[in-house]
């Protein structure tokens, strides 16, 4: 190639470049109008909510994520009796929901049905979770509880969980609960909640686990602190004490959404893209299972 020629490409390049920065920037994504859904559905509660909008076809604010949505309606049916409950649309400061009374046995697989004018019909599906069993892990756990001075050296405390078998995700506490009396004689209460030990390793709340039982741990000196502040405040009160442990399960379907909204369930790993994560069908968002569950053991007196 002769050096006049390599000069009229490089000239070519230059223009092309040029005319390239100045042309505006345009997304050509073709806008599908679709129904966004958030349920949650809890073992033994009679009333469910489903909150319900649209996708938006703006960057930044769309205007009719507001408004009322024509004819929305929906249904729960129950799998093993094929009983169909109906749900009442509510509007509500600007937003809209689903609402209506629902048997949520355990296992039972439930199905979700939404429709609105204007937008395809959406559906999904969740089995309700199981209730979680917590025991005190170990004699020395139960003793430290009561004592947290009475074993030296001191362990961490040990507690035992299984799981519904349905779970993916768990977040776990330990809260130190007392009720007594202040000074003027009026009631006090009050909690200090303690996150097991492994949450200092983690950037969420949540660990992954898949049905398993599972031991988790909370560090001693942090319940003998909390122990020493809540006797305090119920001692000479006719005030006592309680160590409870708390246990959210959630399904498959919220913790994977919640996974995807927050991040890596670890400190290092660096996204570089935020993937839209669904279990709903011809639609946006998620329709799955939570369960909480609690151990209480009396501590003091």
């Amino acid at each position: 190639m002769t050096p006049l020629l390599k000069s009229l490409w490089a000239l070519i390049a230059c223009i092309l470049l040029m005319w390239g920065c100045n042309s505006p920037f345009q997304v050509k994504v073709v806008y599908t109008p679709k129904l966004v859904v958030y349920g949650i559905v809890f073992r033994g509660d009679s009333t469910v909510s489903i909150r319900v909008q649209t996708n938006s076809r703006f960057p930044i604010a769309d205007p009719d994520s507001s408004k009322t949505l024509d004819s929305l309606s929906g249904y729960i049916s129950a799998g093993s009796s094929s009983t169909q409950f109906p749900l009442r649309s509510i509007y509500r400061d600007g937003l809209n929901f689903l609402q209506g009374i629902v048997i949520a046995n355990q296992d039972e697989v439930l199905s979700l049905i939404v429709g609105a004018s204007g937008y395809p019909s959406c559906s999904a599906t969740v089995t309700v979770l199981d209730s979680a069993t917590i025991y005190i892990g170990d004699s020395q756990t139960d003793a430290e509880l009561r004592d947290p001075t009475a074993l030296v050296p001191p362990s961490n405390l040990n507690f035992l969980v299984y799981p519904s078998h349905h779970t993916k995700g768990i977040r776990a506490t330990l809260a130190v609960v007392y009720e007594g009396k202040n000074e003027s004689g009026a009631a006090d209460s009050g909690e200090i909640v303690l996150d097991p030990t492994y949450q200092t390793n983690t950037t969420t709340y949540l660990f992954r686990n898949d049905g398993n039982p599972f031991h988790v741990y909370f560090a001693i000196r942090d319940y003998q602190t909390a122990y020493n502040e809540a006797v305090a405040k119920a001692i000479g009160s006719g005030g006592e004490v309680d160590a409870v442990v708390r246990i959210t399960q959630l399904d498959a379907a919220l913790y994977d959404f919640y996974s995807t909204a927050n991040g890596f369930n670890d400190p290092t790993t660096l996204r570089t893209e935020r993937p839209i994560y669904t279990n709903v069908d011809g639609g946006d968002g998620f329709f799955g299972s939570a369960s909480d569950d609690s151990l209480l053991i009396p501590v003091y007196p």
